[in-house]
């Protein structure tokens, strides 16, 4: 279907399209009969000599919109808000447009890119981790030409900082076509949309040369046959946690030990104390890292402690893909339990923000058998936090091998307060002295290096 009305500007002519029809216009003069133009801030719309300037829609927290003003309503369009298709409105009628490979509410990462391409493309979600990421490569990688595909995962995410340069390009993935007399590698930074699996599928030969670094949500969300013919087929995975997952379900794959520095680890050190808890205040318990039903479990588990001097705080801005459990469903329970010492979290925080939170933490509880908020965890065991796992999770598994100090979840109903609360300044420093050096940009580059240079080990 042809925009109802809509225009593009070539060299040499203007076209424009009204309902259906497309004409070719020289002379832009006669845009003022019936016409439609998009300037920075507003829509300029001409209908029969009169011209009406309309400031642009504005998108605002909570995923609300101002309305669509009146004339916009005469003769205008708009995107909706998961940018999944184009809404034209002409005289009171009402039509839409599908967006193909649409993953996003703003312009600039729905645009279309092309070709292009590098030796090494990059291909990853506007996030809390992109900036850091992408700073730390441009430091200590100077030898290698790198580009980096920036797209929106997540209308949650919107509080992350807004990166740009030379080196980076904001779009629609699914319109990427790469250089391949360029480009030697991909690095895919999670899984994380549908239009990504479909994109790698139609291109097999982009497929041969993508590394899939792995971020544990996209490994257990995305089942499917094309799905896992993706993660199947791609030429290396980048994982700490989930090696062992992958392979048992897909066998053996030339595996990279990576991760993400931290973006809280620019805050962790002045919130580090090690000083005994004062027994006056109450203890701060927090439990998992988003809306799951695994919270349920745990707050039957410290139910026996309802009556020690304890507040309980479980975020909820997230929520599993799959889970079934509601935010109102997890405070009504706790409060239940524990009445006023229990509360939910469900605001959206800057890192320093979640930092300051997360200092604030006696004890973190994650009993989710899938891994998930690794860095998280490590923050708060930085901090002298006492953490425990499900022993069945790889995370668990993995803070065990690197000789952390983490408890089994699964023990918290036997253990009485005094067991539970029981951790030292000695078992304290020990984790702090294990974990410093993952937020050290330095030596998180060092893991990438090799994903760059293909050295395993």
């Amino acid at each position: 279907m042809k925009p109802v009305i809509t225009y593009k500007k070539t060299s040499k002519y203007y076209i424009l399209y009204v309902m259906g029809i497309r004409m070719s216009i020289q002379n832009p003069f006669r845009f003022i009969i019936l016409g439609f133009m998009e300037e920075v801030n507003r829509y300029v719309i001409y209908i029969l000599g009169f011209k009406f300037n309309i400031s642009k829609q504005k998108y605002i927290k909570k995923k609300k919109k101002v309305k669509f003003n009146f004339f916009e309503k005469i003769i205008g369009c708009k995107n909706n808000l998961i940018r999944s298709e184009k809404i034209f409105y002409f005289m009171g009628f009402k039509f839409r447009k599908k967006i193909p490979g649409s993953v996003s509410v703003y312009k600039r990462y729905n645009k279309r890119i092309g070709k292009i391409g590098a030796e090494i493309v990059h291909i990853m979600a506007h996030n809390h981790f992109t900036r850091n990421f992408i700073d730390m490569v441009r430091k200590y990688d100077t030898k290698r030409e790198h580009l980096f595909i920036v797209y929106q995962a997540s209308i949650d995410e919107t509080s992350a900082p807004i990166v740009s340069g030379k080196d980076i390009v904001t779009g629609n993935v699914y319109t990427l076509k790469l250089d391949m007399n360029k480009t030697k590698k991909i690095i895919m930074h999670g899984l994380l949309r549908p239009e990504l699996y479909d994109w790698l599928y139609n291109h097999p030969e982009y497929l041969k040369i993508t590394y899939w670094s792995i971020w544990s949500s996209d490994f257990y969300r995305f089942q499917s046959p094309k799905y896992n013919c993706v993660k199947q087929k791609v030429k290396a995975i980048i994982t700490i946690w989930d090696k062992d997952e992958y392979l048992k379900k897909f066998g053996e794959k030339k595996c990279f030990p990576a991760y993400y520095l931290n973006p809280l680890a620019p805050y962790a050190e002045n919130r580090r104390s090690l000083v005994e808890h004062d027994i006056k205040k109450p203890y701060i318990i927090q439990i998992n890292q988003c809306a799951t039903s695994e919270t349920l479990r745990a707050i039957d588990d410290l139910s026996h402690f309802k009556d020690e001097n304890i507040r309980i705080w479980t975020p909820v801005s997230y929520t599993r893909l799959g889970e079934k459990v509601e935010a109102k469903e997890i405070e009504k329970y706790g409060k239940k339990i524990f009445g006023n010492k229990f509360s939910i979290f469900s605001t959206y925080l800057s890192p320093k923000e979640y930092a300051n939170k997360l200092a604030k933490n006696d004890i973190i509880i994650v009993n989710e058998k899938n891994q998930g908020g690794a860095g998280n965890l490590a923050y708060c065991m930085y901090l002298g936090c006492k953490a425990f796992i499900n022993s069945k999770s790889s995370t668990y598994e993995r803070f065990k091998k690197t000789k952390k100090i983490v408890f089994d979840s699964e023990n918290i109903k036997n253990m009485n307060f005094n067991e539970f609360i029981e951790f030292s300044s000695q078992q304290k420093n020990h984790n702090y002295e294990n974990i410093k050096e993952f937020f050290s940009p330095k030596y998180t580059f060092d893991f990438w290096e090799k994903v760059f240079s293909d050295k395993e080990g």
